[in-house]
């Protein structure tokens, strides 16, 4: 191939891959985890507007990156998805892949039914320590402080419903769960 030549779609994804494999290499020299968002199509309308243009697509599926998780086992694999379908294929992988953690919720399915119907899923289903509740792609930072409260709000919901009424807990016990959700994992996988 000569310079300035466009890849044919076998080059670029020989070379997509490789990339891709490259910054898992790196994560395990620099000891970071590898954050991933999962199930989104890039420009589907071609005529919007810069963060107005992408849509998610439930014929994704986590299983094109089990050979990722199963030979990098030491690089934690943060991981959102962006429906609620998709949402529990991601559970299954945070129950049974030790590197895989449920993170947050995309921009589209970021409103409140979405985020109760996963948060309930997640909180019941895998691991305390293995799901961060809230991340925002936001674009603009006037957006972060509604989306978290929004969050915080179902958060508290879910944990009141499952936890203290359904199973009996202190609403201390809860709230801690909360926090551990919040900022305990957070700090554990992605602080240094």
């Amino acid at each position: 191939m000569g310079r300035g030549e466009k890849l044919n779609e076998a080059e670029a994804a020989q070379l997509s891959q490789f990339v891709f494999w490259q910054l898992a290499e790196n994560c395990v020299v620099f000891e970071l985890p590898f954050d991933l968002m999962i199930g989104v199509n890039r420009r589907v309308y071609e005529n919007g507007v810069f963060q107005g243009q992408d849509l998610y697509d439930k014929r994704t599926s986590l299983i094109q990156y089990r050979d990722l998780f199963n030979s990098f086992p030491q690089v934690t694999f943060p991981i959102s998805v962006l429906t609620s379908t998709s949402n529990q294929e991601l559970v299954s992988y945070s129950w049974i892949f030790p590197n895989v953690i449920a993170n947050g919720h995309w921009w589209y399915s970021n409103t409140p039914p979405y985020i109760e119907q996963d948060c309930r899923t997640r909180l019941t289903a895998i691991p305390q320590t293995k799901y961060v509740g809230y991340y925002s792609d936001m674009y603009k930072l006037e957006f972060a402080l509604p989306k978290f409260r929004m969050y915080r709000r179902i958060l508290a919901k879910v944990l009141a419903q499952e936890f203290v009424v359904d199973r009996g807990w202190s609403e201390k016990r809860a709230v801690e769960l909360g926090h551990l959700i919040l900022r305990g994992n957070v700090e554990t996988i992605f602080g240094r």
